[in-house]
C-alpha cells in the first residue's frame, strides 16, 4: 500500500508545472512507476520508500492523497497517521481518503464488510472503518468534517477533509 503525495491541486487539472511525490514500500513503488510511465510523468514525479509512520513527508503539500491505506490499520494507529498527514499539509490543503467504508448495516452495503474479513486474515488490525469512525478520528486529528463521494463503478469512497480552523 502506499499513498500519493500531490503538491499541487493543479497537477489534476493538466498544469504542466505541477509535481507530486508518491510514498510506499519497495514493490509498490516499482509498480508505480511503471504507471507513471505510462502517464509519461516521470520527470515530474518523487518516489519515497519507506513507512509512512517513520519516513519524513515533507510538505507542505496542497493534496494528500491516502488511497487504500487505513484500511490496513486500527483506530489507533490511523489517527497517529492522520495527524502526521495533516501536519504535511498546507493550512488550506486537503487531505483526500478513498478507502472502503462500512455503513451502519451490512445488508445495505455488504462489500466492506466482507472486505473486514479479509483483513482480519491478511492484517494484524486492519478493517474496514465506518464513517462515524472515519468523522471521530478526523476530528481528533483537528481535521475537518468529510465530504463524502461514492466512487464510480467501486464500493469505495473519496473523503475529502481539511484543517479545521481552514474550513
Amino acid at each position: 500500500f502506499g499513498f500519493q503525495r500531490v503538491g499541487d491541486l493543479a497537477w489534476a487539472a493538466g498544469d504542466m508545472q505541477a509535481r507530486g511525490s508518491l510514498l510506499g514500500g519497495a514493490v509498490v513503488l516499482e509498480r508505480t512507476k511503471d504507471d507513471v510511465d505510462l502517464l509519461c510523468l516521470r520527470e515530474r514525479a518523487r518516489f519515497i520508500e519507506g513507512d509512512a509512520f517513520e519516513v519524513a513527508l515533507g510538505g507542505p503539500d496542497d493534496v494528500i492523497i491516502a488511497s487504500h491505506i487505513l484500511q490496513h490499520f486500527s483506530e489507533r494507529r490511523c489517527l497517529e497517521l492522520m495527524r502526521r498527514l495533516a501536519a504535511a499539509l498546507k493550512p488550506d490543503g486537503r487531505l483526500v481518503i478513498h478507502d472502503f467504508v462500512s455503513g451502519a448495516r451490512p445488508a445495505d452495503e455488504p462489500f466492506p464488510y466482507l472486505f473486514s474479513v479479509i483483513m482480519l486474515g491478511s492484517t494484524r488490525e486492519g478493517e474496514a472503518h465506518s464513517l462515524d469512525t472515519y468523522q471521530r478520528l478526523l476530528h481528533d486529528a483537528a481535521l475537518s468534517p468529510p465530504e463524502v463521494h461514492q466512487s464510480q463503478g467501486m464500493p469505495s469512497h473519496f473523503l475529502i477533509t481539511g484543517r479545521e480552523n481552514h474550513r
